[in-house]
């Protein structure tokens, strides 16, 4: 693993601590927060693709991630609220499926791609545990 690597998942994990820390202080609003910046995220690799003049197939492929991960968040609203950390776990395959190292495209940062994955599992594990300490409150 290389120096870009361990840089972005540092970022990806102050990041999500200093994020889920936030949330955490606006219980009312958490679910606002977790759905908008599940999207964002998504949105994100589509802007790279456009700034990095990634072809026309990954634009579109990126703008499809943003349904993709919408309906999850539609999911979350409509049947059961897991589904939205569900949608946060997935996004990392997102992320290495078609992106570098892994994947075949380049318009997104390395480091950023490192960081989007160990915020987005972090973001994930938060939302399933309050989901089921929510569901199984301690005696």
């Amino acid at each position: 693993m290389g120096g870009s690597a361990l840089i972005g998942l540092l970022v990806g994990v102050l990041a999500a601590f200093a994020f889920n820390r936030h949330v955490g202080s606006r219980p009312e609003r958490a679910r606002e927060y977790y759905v908008l910046t599940l999207i964002i995220a998504a949105l994100i690799y589509v802007v790279l693709a456009f700034l990095g003049g990634a072809s026309d197939w990954a634009i579109l492929v990126e703008a499809c991630g943003v349904l993709v991960f919408g309906v999850f968040v539609l999911l979350s609203v409509t049947h059961d609220p897991r589904w939205l950390g569900i949608g946060w776990l997935l996004h990392p395959v997102w992320d290495l499926v078609l992106h570098a190292p892994i994947g075949p495209w380049t318009h997104a940062p390395e480091w950023y791609v490192w960081a989007c994955l160990a915020f987005d599992i972090m973001v994930g594990v938060v939302i399933l545990r309050s989901i089921t300490s929510a569901r199984n409150p301690s005696p």
